[in-house]
């Protein structure tokens, strides 16, 4: 009797260590979904702040921007307006 109430305590402490460990482990789980979705979410809206700054630049600018030469890129200057039939 002495041995079965030791091993009833065991299963029982084993159980609740196992239930600690478990959410535990997806109170974790949680915290790094948690975590990548709020650096997915700033990963986003720096993009759309990138994306808004390269819209307002005309061709020659943004030729710049993106590694071109002064001369290479000089011809590009009013090509939008030309294109608009500005």
């Amino acid at each position: 009797m002495f041995s079965t109430l030791k091993l009833g305590i065991a299963a029982a402490l084993a159980a609740t260590l196992l239930a600690g460990a478990l959410w535990l482990y997806l109170a974790g789980g949680n915290a790094v979904i948690a975590e990548q979705a709020k650096q997915a979410l700033e990963a986003w809206q720096e993009r759309e702040d990138i994306d808004n700054a390269n819209d307002s630049l005309d061709a020659a600018d943004l030729c710049l921007r993106l590694g071109g030469v002064q001369s290479d890129c000089d011809h590009l200057r009013g090509v939008e307006k030309t294109a608009q039939g500005e």
